[in-house]
């Protein structure tokens, strides 16, 4: 019984240090003829863009000033993207996100790019974090886009409607989705797309997104032989837990996030993670 014990002790205590400390996965694409194309890391270009995709932290502290968080940063970014959920609906401080808010606008001024999730826009301090983040520069592209020199960078709201922090109203559906996702897409032009949620990744590629920025399903949770086991309202063995996933020509990198919903719902297997973007020209 001791030995028992004394494991389920030490899991607990790995379950825990786990849960603190985030980890940098990379991902290299090239844009090229038109087209974004998935290349191995030993690809040599002179111009590329460095981006750092950061998703659902649900307001938590990884360490003093969010230090665990930007602390990964190994390279200069040109762009950081938040893919929703930064805050906790059901939380009644945002301490944590507002830390985060603040610590990378004042070290990497107009390069941060937001759009909601779920979270958001269930919480009583989103209009507040709208104020805060207007005041820091930082770009929100709810429905919105930015037509670039090299890709235009757009984003979609999340897609659900609360009608206070625990009752959902209503989730629109595809069309809803496309039909916003037309009047930002530019056709014929590399488009960067920023949304929370991946289930609607066949949309997303049915209108002409080249490359998608996504979260919400916190990587199943818990991670068994490398699958996701639960995902918040994707239920049991979701389809998208985290990863890079490809249907026709687009790709979608589906961040596992940072943290959890609920205090005690901690990750199993499954590190909180920012994900890391090498996007290089070849033109």
């Amino acid at each position: 019984m001791i030995y028992i014990i004394a494991v389920l002790l030490i899991f607990v205590v790995y379950v825990l240090l786990d849960n603190e400390i985030p980890r940098l996965t990379s991902y290299n694409f090239v844009i090229k003829d038109g087209q974004i194309k998935k290349i191995d890391e030993n690809y040599k270009l002179d111009k590329k863009y460095t981006i750092y995709q950061i998703s659902d932290l649900h307001n938590h502290l990884f360490g003093k000033d969010q230090k665990r968080i930007i602390n990964l940063f190994n390279e200069n970014p040109d762009f950081i993207f938040l893919t929703g959920d930064m805050l906790d609906r059901l939380q009644k401080n945002i301490d944590g996100t507002m830390t985060l808010l603040e610590n990378l606008s004042e070290k990497y001024p107009g390069k941060v790019y937001f759009v909601s999730g779920n979270h958001e826009k269930a919480s009583p301090f989103y209009k507040e974090m709208l104020s805060y983040m207007e005041e820091r520069k930082i770009t929100v592209l709810d429905d919105k886009n930015i037509d670039l020199k090299d890709f235009n960078l757009l984003g979609l709201s999340d897609p659900s409607e609360y009608y206070d922090n625990k009752k959902v109203k209503y989730i629109a559906g595809t069309a809803t989705v496309e039909s916003k996702l037309d009047k930002i897409i530019i056709p014929n032009k590399i488009n960067l797309l920023l949304a929370h949620r991946p289930s609607y990744f066949e949309s997303y590629s049915k209108c002409g997104a080249d490359l998608v920025f996504s979260g919400h399903t916190h990587g199943g949770q818990f991670r068994i032989f490398n699958k996701g086991l639960i995902a918040p309202g994707d239920g049991l063995f979701p389809k998208f837990d985290g990863g890079l996933y490809k249907k026709n020509g687009t790709y979608m990198v589906n961040s596992r996030g940072l943290g959890n919903n609920l205090p005690i719902a901690k990750r199993i297997f499954n590190g909180p993670e920012i994900c890391k973007i090498n996007l290089y020209i070849d033109i």
